[in-house]
């Protein structure tokens, strides 16, 4: 009996980790008309600009969606449901692991008719209390590639001055004189 509670509670630890480790980026909202009201079955699709991979989506009856599992990059989002116009947002801008909301506010019209945002989405993310900066790869240059300081360390925050006499010509040459000598 024993053992079957540490098995259980060894996979119940690893359970939370599996989920947890990704790069991905999601886009969520809510789909609202004009007057605030929630629209619910509207279709949502995020398309890759580089790509042209697209993720599709729906708001639910309280009008919220969630469109994840999106790889980082610039997305147009569209957003449709009958009796509105069509909502586009252009260069909605995901880093990797990022929560981004867009909002989209629905008029009503054709469906001929679209709603065009074309600033883009906010870059802050508001989803969650993550700080993150993305940086790319950057490969070593030669001028910086083996440098190394007087302490044989390569930061150069760690460099320190010799601390032996003998390493500085003037202290060996006044080893038997009794005042200080500075390299």
């Amino acid at each position: 009996m024993t053992k079957l509670l540490v098995v259980a509670a060894a996979l119940a630890s690893l359970a939370g980790t599996a989920t947890s480790q990704t790069t991905f980026a999601s886009i969520t909202g809510a789909v609202t008309d004009a007057s605030g009201a929630a629209i619910a079955s509207a279709r949502i699709t995020a398309a890759n600009l580089e790509t042209n991979i697209k993720t599709t989506g729906q708001s639910s009856d309280l009008g919220n969606y969630n469109l994840a599992q999106l790889k980082e990059g610039a997305y147009e989002v569209r957003a449709t449901a009958p009796g509105f116009k069509e909502f586009v947002a252009q260069n909605v801008l995901l880093a990797a692991r990022d929560i981004r909301r867009v909002d989209i506010v629905l008029e009503v019209g054709s469906v001929d008719t679209r709603v065009e945002v074309s600033a883009g989405a906010t870059l802050i993310e508001t989803e969650t209390a993550r700080i993150s900066d993305t940086k790319g790869a950057r490969p070593r240059t030669p001028s910086t590639a083996g440098r190394r300081n007087p302490s044989g360390s390569t930061s150069p925050r760690t460099a320190r001055p010799p601390t032996s006499s003998t390493n500085c010509p003037s202290a060996r040459a006044a080893a038997g004189s009794p005042a200080p000598v500075a390299c």
